[in-house]
């Protein structure tokens, strides 16, 4: 909270507990009505500080989200372009080798852009997002990904990404489930995230090994202060609060479980929402 608004709200604080003091202990009638004048204005006053606040603070908090994550898009613009350079250097490779009928190096050209393509398959994707903000979060949760060697399986199914709630409340929501996805999944393992929409409502998809979800498990993953992590202090209110925003929209939060035998046996935990 900003300290002028700070002030001035414990100082309408004090007014008003001072006028209330007069209007019970004084029952003269000529102090009655303008006390009483004085503290309606005084609770008015009070009121309007408060949603100024209140207002301030969501507009901060924007603008930091907008700090934070319209760089990172402009750094992955910035990647691409670098690495378009060695496309083209790739390209030339095949040219010459086909001039030349070079077989072996033909064949060593052909795996080098085929490992580039499908490495910068998913960074093509969040281009095209038309949230700026849920792309940039999404290049930022890959790369965090990559570091901890966890591959990300993408699947955008459309770039609208149209929702009921805020841009920053979509990127909020998303950033937890990604996190919890992360810090719950283990060196190698892929995390499957599908970006799509239902109807006009914004669906995100996002599965990682985990535990049954079976109905001990639904009854308190929503708790307040739940979590799985072995260092649980300041953990376990991000699904929490997920759930408060989805309700406060009326959409839909699913936790079920799913497989991918095609990769390996284990089980997923897969967390679904509307919004």
């Amino acid at each position: 909270m900003h300290f002028s608004y700070a002030a001035a709200i414990f100082f309408l604080l004090a007014v008003i507990i001072i006028l209330l003091y007069i209007l019970i202990t004084k029952s003269e009638f000529d102090m009655l009505i303008p006390a009483s004048t004085a503290l309606a204005i005084g609770i008015f006053l009070l009121v309007f500080f408060l949603y100024q606040s209140m207002t301030g603070y969501k507009k901060k908090q924007e603008l930091d989200d907008y700090t934070i994550y319209i760089p990172v898009l402009n750094r992955l613009i910035e990647d691409i372009q670098k690495k378009q350079d060695i496309y083209n250097d790739q390209l030339l490779s095949i040219s010459q080798a086909l001039e030349e009928k070079d077989d072996n190096t033909l064949k060593e050209a052909l795996h080098k852009i085929t490992e580039y393509n499908i490495s910068q398959k998913i960074s093509y994707q969040f281009l095209h997002l038309q949230n700026r903000l849920l792309a940039g979060l999404m290049y930022a949760k890959t790369t965090a990904a990559k570091e901890k060697k966890l591959r990300f399986d993408i699947t955008i199914s459309d770039y609208t990404c149209p929702c009921h709630c805020t841009d920053i409340e979509l990127v909020d929501l998303v950033g937890i489930l990604i996190d919890n996805a992360i810090d719950a999944s283990h060196e190698n393992d892929t995390i499957f995230i599908t970006i799509d929409r239902m109807q006009d409502r914004f669906l995100f998809r996002i599965e990682n090994p985990g535990p049954k979800a079976d109905s001990a498990f639904l009854s308190k993953i929503f708790r307040p202060g739940y979590t799985t992590k072995e260092h649980s202090i300041g953990h376990g209110v991000g699904l929490s609060i997920l759930r408060k925003t989805i309700q406060k929209y009326h959409g839909d939060v699913i936790v079920s479980n799913t497989a991918h035998h095609n990769i390996n046996n284990k089980t997923y935990l897969c967390m679904e929402i509307h919004i």
